[in-house]
């Protein structure tokens, strides 16, 4: 179904550089391949290859793509347009920049069924059908807008749209980044069942090695645009010959696998900070009067009472929506509590808006984002990244080095952009911003989820060196709860707004007291 036969991928302003370098590779119909490597391997190029089209700023330097023994890149335009949907079809990463705003989910099948606004009545059918065949409740879901779906939902409607035209080829892209182990494990589960279901030839391409061993039957491994290893899923995964192949896999967080020893002694810790009865009621308003449908409230966080110790790392897991992130915004102050107290060290109090705080306060409580593309200004240099001289004190140049190289990085950096950067640098960046202020607290909201094995240990080995030559305050907000444990002090799970559970990191993982902890627990095991 997929033939490569000396296919190599380059630069066009730089023809010499090569993004994908002689690749040959066979995939036999109704096959599950798995593609994985680092961020800029190539996989995702590879993947857009599979379409016919290189990505911006590429083009092939050679050699042949075949799929469905079509030369994709020999087509016609109009062609190689009635190929996708039809014979090979894309369901591309990140699903909140893949679903437009303004449409209802049903308006998003009208091209892939290509059906004008007569067929209206026809198109909700159809979408609708579609829908339910991916586990969504179709009729309610058809008028729907993609803000109002959880990451989840919007995913299982991006797969439903790759599938509506029965294609012979499926390409998934990072098909469970950012998403919560269970929300995980159902789309998983989905693609599994609509595999046996229509038979389809399968590529995926994933930086979460748990993901591979689970959906594919052969893996090809990438690094530097070339294919280093291949295989059957079991011999590279469980034997495998290349030294790079056995890095990934040594990178690889597990459950219960700690990457330092170091334990907090809870008797001689003091209370940094005192959450009492926490409730926080989130609106979406504002973006419902945009598109005309009626406001709703949510409880994101509903009375919830612990204690964040001084020098500890306190882990934070829990599924989509169950307010984790929210949590961190109320603590940094970009939402208000609706009830409840936030202090710290006894007399500050951290229920007011970051508008009402002094700028003292701001400067002892920092936060770094799940995406530093959304964080990081790309037209400012690391340097005014690092030192904007609004809030609090101004960063000398000596300390913008030591800065930099306390999360990795050299005094070269400062002159770059953040498209300059890789994914790793850029959030290394993101929490160097953040340490400029000398924070007491330090709020980290999903900072490795979206990145690949290696970068991913490399920035857990960040903070840990940071913690260990700071003492800084953590709260480590994720939803793979092997990260978590694996640098927590102790872990607090939380669904629908509620605390469920709270104790030592090692006693949660080997001991949970709540059902539901237990399931995320037996989840993360068995991937």
């Amino acid at each position: 179904m997929i033939r490569l036969h000396d296919f190599s991928v380059r630069v066009i302003a730089q023809p010499d550089r090569l993004v994908l370098r002689s690749l040959h590779l066979e995939v036999p119909a109704g096959r599950r391949l798995g593609i994985v490597g680092e961020s800029g391997c190539g996989k995702s190029t590879l993947l857009r290859a599979l379409t016919g089209s290189c990505g911006r700023g590429l083009d092939v330097a050679g050699g042949t793509c075949e799929v469905a023994e079509r030369d994709v890149f020999a087509l016609a335009e109009p062609d190689r347009r009635a190929l996708m949907g039809n014979v090979v079809a894309l369901v591309p990463q990140g699903v909140a920049l893949s679903l437009t705003p303004h449409l209802d989910i049903a308006a998003h099948f009208r091209d892939v069924y290509s059906l004008d606004a007569d067929g209206a009545h026809d198109l909700h059918d159809r979408a609708a059908a579609m829908l339910t065949e991916v586990g969504l409740p179709g009729a309610a879901m058809v008028g729907r807008y993609p803000h109002e779906l959880s990451g989840g939902e919007q995913q299982r409607v991006l797969i439903a749209l790759g599938l509506a035209r029965d294609p012979e080829v499926l390409l998934l892209d990072e098909p469970t980044s950012a998403l919560d182990v269970g929300v995980a494990h159902d789309i998983l589960s989905l693609i599994e069942e609509e595999h046996r279901r229509r038979g389809f030839t399968l590529v995926c391409v994933s930086h979460d090695l748990g993901v591979i061993d689970r959906i594919a039957e052969h893996v090809v491994v990438m690094n530097s645009g070339e294919i280093v290893e291949e295989g059957p899923r079991a011999q590279v995964t469980g034997s495998p010959e290349h030294p790079y192949t056995r890095r990934l896999l040594a990178a690889a967080p597990r459950l219960g696998q700690r990457h330092s020893s170091r334990s907090l002694d809870a008797s001689s810790a003091d209370t940094l900070v005192e959450v009492t009865r926490l409730t926080v009621v989130r609106s979406s308003s504002a973006r419902r009067q945009l598109f005309g449908t009626p406001p709703r409230t949510t409880t994101a966080v509903n009375d919830m009472s612990l204690q964040i110790r001084r020098g500890e790392i306190l882990g934070v897991i829990g599924e989509s929506g169950s307010g984790k992130s929210t949590f961190l915004k109320t603590l940094c102050g970009l939402l208000a509590p609706t009830a409840g107290a936030l202090r710290m060290a006894g007399t500050i109090d951290l229920g007011a808006r970051t508008s009402d705080r002094p700028a003292e306060v701001l400067a002892r409580v920092q936060m770094v984002f799940q995406n530093p593309d959304d964080s990081l200004n790309p037209a400012h240099t690391v340097r005014r990244i690092l030192a904007p001289g609004r809030v609090g004190r101004k960063v000398a140049e000596a300390e913008l080095v030591r800065l930099l190289q306390t999360v990795g990085l050299g005094a070269a950096f400062l002159e770059r952009r953040p498209g300059q950067l890789s994914g790793g640098e850029k959030q290394r960046v993101a929490i160097a911003r953040a340490l400029a202020q000398r924070p007491e607290l330090l709020l980290l909201d999903e900072v490795t989820s979206a990145l690949d094995v290696t970068v991913q240990a490399e920035v857990l080995a960040t903070l840990l060196q940071i913690h260990r030559e700071m003492g800084t305050t953590m709260v480590f907000v994720s939803h793979d709860i092997a990260v978590v444990s694996s640098i927590a002090d102790r872990i607090a799970v939380l669904r629908h707004g509620r605390l469920v559970e709270l104790g030592d990191a090692d006693a949660v993982i080997e001991r949970p007291t709540d059902a539901y902890t237990t399931q995320l627990v037996t989840l993360a095991r068995r991937g």
